[in-house]
């Protein structure tokens, strides 16, 4: 995959793995297969391509990125058979959601068909669990030198360890139109150079180049009409 293409497709988990609505099975099972969700997803036959610690609105876990090369029916098919209790649910045709939380370990399931021939992809957060402690979206933020859109709510937060990229997700009442303009306005005002020139659908992303720096923004319509996801990734020194 190109570089933007790899920044899109982290940017698109982080919106699913960061939403409120994810759906999330409980079940305590003799064989604790949470506890090793990327070895049990590899006997799957998936390929491990990505592997960081994250922190994610504060609590830290693991993100893991898998590929198969099979279409994502299949592939989630053998998911919902080898983590028996979780629940799932499947927003868009191609991108299916899941979820699973064992006593000490819950699950976030990202699984993406991106390529025809079929070949899916798998994006996991592995975190343990720790009830009594609250989540926190605000922490950790993006860089400082980076907007926040004005009078927007946070909602999801993270920063993977192995790289320096920073993720977070926010809602606001303005239109993603005028997201889009905020965002290109205020970056290409501090030295980014935006890549693609905006659309005209309901969602728009923004992919922002610097030296050594790369920023990617989505402004889509939330589930809640009257809102709109926000979605902000930087990545120092590009993308590997």
């Amino acid at each position: 995959m190109n570089r933007p293409r790899t920044a899109c497709l982290m940017l698109t988990a982080v919106l699913v793995l960061g939403a409120s609505t994810l759906c999330q099975g409980r079940v305590f099972t003799r064989w604790r297969a949470a506890r090793h969700g990327t070895q049990a997803l590899e006997t799957l036959g998936g390929k491990s391509v990505y592997e960081s610690r994250v922190v994610r609105n504060g609590h830290e876990g693991v993100l893991s990125v898998l590929t198969y090369d099979e279409n994502v029916s299949t592939v989630v098919g053998r998911m919902v058979r080898l983590f028996p209790g979780s629940s799932w649910q499947a927003p868009r045709g191609t991108t299916v959601l899941g979820g699973l939380t064992e006593e000490e370990t819950s699950l976030r399931w990202v699984a993406v068909q991106v390529d025809v021939p079929a070949r899916t992809t798998v994006f996991q957060i592995e975190e343990p669990v720790t009830p009594s402690v609250p989540e926190s979206p605000e922490a950790p933020s993006l860089p400082p030198s980076l907007p926040v859109y004005p009078n927007s709510r946070p909602l999801f937060a993270a920063r993977l360890e192995a790289d320096g990229a920073h993720l977070a997700t926010a809602l606001t009442t303005d239109s993603p139109a005028a997201v889009d303009t905020f965002y290109e306005t205020s970056l290409v005002n501090q030295g980014w150079t935006r890549v693609f020139p905006s659309s005209d659908g309901p969602t728009r992303v923004g992919v922002y180049l610097r030296p050594k720096d790369l920023c990617l923004v989505s402004a889509e319509p939330a589930n809640d009409p009257a809102y709109t996801r926000i979605a902000v990734l930087h990545k120092p020194q590009g993308v590997k």
